[in-house]
């Protein structure tokens, strides 16, 4: 009896183990190739003059800071945070917590010449980390852009046309969980969800969009 079950938890155990190698191997592979399109991608968008990548963990992504050619631009942030794909374990785990591949796009300015606005996904609020204390001093409204809802907060009437004139540069905005910038630390931030076939065209508006924070550019 005992030789019976302990030959059948073998069997198992080398079934978990062949199919985990398994998941192993065609995980890496596609997230490997998910960071190597998202690159080139990202590099036709920024074009940069100067770059610095770095690996986060295995397989998961990459954080980069690039110089551009722009005097109004300091430097350019991209943080590519994918799921565990190749993890047999942790995988099922990550979407019920990570949930989704995450681009964090970040444009340290010269200047921003509005007062701080963002669009946020509705389910993205508490997770925005946007301060309780400036949640209670921004002006709150529901808006449809791009046939999606999102929460927009401004701090006023020219920050709001501000913001949603950047927003109108998107071909569509389904992808899009956090647009905002913050004049304080001359900051411009989006975070995505990462799509091969989509990524292209959010970074070209949303590059597009840092021309619009500067209402006369440095010469």
């Amino acid at each position: 009896m005992f030789a019976n079950i302990s030959y059948s938890m073998f069997l198992v155990l080398m079934l978990l183990a062949g199919f985990a190698t398994f998941f192993f191997f065609r995980g890496r592979k596609l997230n490997l190739q998910l960071i190597i399109h998202y690159t080139r991608e990202l590099e036709k968008v920024f074009m940069p003059i100067d770059k610095n990548y770095t690996i986060i963990s295995l397989y998961v992504g990459f954080k980069a800071m690039y110089k551009v050619d722009k005097l109004f631009i300091r430097k350019v942030e991209l943080t590519l945070a994918l799921l565990p794909r190749h993890s047999f374990f942790y995988f099922p785990i990550s979407l019920l917590t990570s949930k989704f591949d995450r681009l964090y796009l970040g444009i340290r300015m010269s200047r921003i010449d509005f007062e701080e606005a963002h669009i946020v996904d509705p389910k993205w609020l508490r997770h925005s980390g946007i301060e309780e204390e400036k949640l209670k001093i921004l002006t709150n409204e529901k808006v449809m852009i791009g046939g999606k809802e999102f929460i927009l907060l401004y701090m006023n009437k020219e920050a709001k046309e501000r913001i949603l004139k950047i927003a109108e540069l998107f071909p569509e905005t389904e992808l899009i969980k956090h647009l905002c910038f913050v004049p304080e630390t001359s900051y411009y931030f989006m975070l995505v969800v990462p799509k091969p076939e989509k990524i292209r065209k959010y970074a070209e508006a949303y590059y597009r969009g840092s021309e619009l924070l500067v209402k006369t550019k440095p010469s």
